[in-house]
């Protein structure tokens, strides 16, 4: 089996669990539970096991943005017990902005020829002139 995959959102997170390797649905169980960092764990819905594609998947959701959470999965089966223990952070929608260019009718083509690209420390933010 594989390690656990968490994809956070905004506010929720997605979660995989490859290598499920049962003949049924029913062959597979799961308790699932989360906390913010250093919180008090609550419970979530348990994975969901595919038995043809060999996975188990699932989703918690109403979380906070920008937050970082600990997830603790334990499943069962075919008589073999398994345990994750994994941290998250949920998504910010706050980007930081490294330099704004404001468009203008005077400069909009030639920026518009050569545009610039930011990165996840400092994003490029466009915008036009008002009344542009």
């Amino acid at each position: 089996m594989a390690e656990l995959e968490i994809v956070p959102g905004y506010v929720s997170a997605s979660l995989h669990l490859p290598g499920v390797d049962v003949k049924k649905e029913e062959d597979f169980s799961s308790k699932l539970s989360f906390r913010e960092k250093n919180g008090k764990y609550k419970p979530a819905l348990s994975l969901i096991c595919n038995a043809a594609e060999k996975t188990a998947r699932g989703v918690i959701v109403n979380l906070k943005e920008n937050t970082v959470y600990e997830v603790k999965l334990d499943c069962s089966f075919n008589g073999k017990k398994k345990s994750f223990t994994k941290q998250f952070r949920t998504k910010n929608s706050v980007v930081p902005v490294a330099e704004t260019i404001v468009l203008t009718e005077n400069n909009w083509k030639k920026i518009v020829d050569e545009l610039k690209s930011g990165t996840e420390k400092g994003y490029i933010r466009y915008t036009a002139k008002p009344g542009t």
